[in-house]
């Protein structure tokens, strides 16, 4: 069944990915895609090593995590939200966009890995990026 017009689609693939080898570490970085009419709520950041998938690492909104948090420990609750989101609405919406970086551990030296990333909205996964090396230069 196709779409309703002007109803969310998943996110286009992440673009620009690079892989910077950091000694016991690789910092995976990417442009944010498309985000098919709504917001990008995750980006799962894949490893492969020698063409098998890795557990993915995982990039969401810490920023939401913590005003949720702070929200509902605080005594003003629903007000206290409130007067953040009027305080400057676009610092909220910046804010509440995930990171498009991951640093990725735990990965085997002396071996070929490559990864890819997806990002992720309230309408699905979108398709991988393509899939890069990781640059130990």
């Amino acid at each position: 069944k196709p779409a309703a017009a002007g109803a969310p689609t998943p996110p286009a693939a992440p673009t620009s990915i690079s892989a910077a080898d950091e000694g016991d570490a690789v910092t995976v970085t990417w442009d944010a895609p498309f985000d098919g009419g709504s917001p990008t709520t995750a980006y799962a950041v894949t490893p492969f090593v020698d063409g098998v998938p890795q557990t993915p690492t995982i990039v969401t909104t810490p920023a939401n995590r913590l005003t949720e948090a702070a929200v509902q420990g605080s005594p003003l609750g629903i007000a206290a939200y409130c007067a953040l989101v009027s305080r400057s609405m676009m610092g909220i919406i910046a804010a509440a966009l995930p990171p498009t970086n991951a640093t990725v551990t735990g990965l085997p030296t002396g071996r070929e890995v490559t990864f890819t990333v997806t990002a992720t909205n309230a309408a699905g996964t979108g398709a991988p990026s393509r899939e890069v090396p990781t640059d130990s230069g």
